[in-house]
């Protein structure tokens, strides 16, 4: 099947560690509104955000926390479309990466594998 629509990251920007990378991309989309699509990651995250203003918590140096900026081309109707399109689009990459694991979504935006939590998703735009 082609693939019809894809987003390429064109700029990463590592942090040896942060409080938040949501926080960092929140921040650079508020001061220069960038066109291009951003991946801001760490291994050290201090203050982690999770939905309804949860804290997630990482162990430094044994997780990878990161924040994508991406500007579509098509306007989104419905929110839930987006948690869609990530969690599917998560659940594929890790199936490349691990194809032989049980992997699942917990509706609207938590990964498993096998039973056992991977990450989640937080959507804002």
């Amino acid at each position: 099947m082609e693939q019809m629509n894809s987003i390429k990251v064109s700029k990463y920007i590592y942090l040896p560690k942060t409080e938040s990378t949501n926080q960092y991309a929140q921040e650079l989309v508020s001061k220069s509104n960038p066109d291009d699509h951003y991946c801001i990651y760490t291994d050290n995250q201090t203050h982690g955000k999770g939905q309804f203003g949860r804290i997630w918590y990482s162990e430094p140096g044994k997780n990878l926390t990161a924040s994508f900026i991406v500007r579509l081309k098509h306007p989104v109707l419905h929110q839930f479309d987006l948690n869609m399109i990530f969690g599917l689009s998560v659940i594929s990459l890790v199936k490349e990466i691990l194809p032989d694991e049980k992997m699942t979504i917990k509706w609207p935006n938590d990964i498993y594998i096998n039973n056992n939590k991977l990450g989640g998703i937080l959507i804002q735009n």
